[in-house]
């Protein structure tokens, strides 16, 4: 493994935490090594740039124009932003998946619902803004590898 591809993914997992919207398990607890997320990365770095485009996207539009259907897609891209993020798992359809009382499922809802529509800010745009960057580097990098 290139030093520098071993640099970007410490980068990525040291802020991981930064990078995860509310409501997720973060399955890596400084547990997997830069091999694993190499791994993942050089599989699905394609696919996690287009779903974290996607996310930053419905992020600013609600922050410019909020309103139901923003929440929506919001909402949508959120989803399909944490699967494509390594080893972490939406908390709230997990709690679906388990049969978790309907009551505690519709308070974390109402709750991320609020995240978005009331403390969503620039900042956290910035933040997964700042993910992306990491991403092109890494898949310039990752692409690099490939080749020698």
């Amino acid at each position: 493994m290139k030093n520098i591809v071993k640099k970007m993914i410490v980068k990525i997992r040291d802020s991981r935490l930064s990078y995860l919207p509310p409501y997720i398990y973060d399955f890596d607890e400084d547990e997997k090594g830069c091999e694993e997320y190499v791994k993942y990365y050089s599989e699905n770095i394609d696919l996690c740039l287009f779903v974290t485009d996607a996310y930053i996207s419905a992020l600013e539009e609600c922050l410019k124009n909020f309103s139901e259907l923003a929440l929506s897609d919001i909402l949508e891209k959120r989803s399909e932003y944490i699967k494509f993020f390594p080893f972490s798992e939406d908390k709230i359809e997990n709690y679906r998946n388990k049969g978790m009382d309907q009551e505690l499922i519709d308070a974390c809802e109402v709750d991320l619902r609020d995240f978005y529509t009331n403390k969503l800010d620039r900042d956290e745009v910035y933040v997964v803004e700042n993910y992306r960057k990491h991403l092109l580097k890494l898949r310039e990098h990752l692409k690099g590898m490939s080749a020698d």
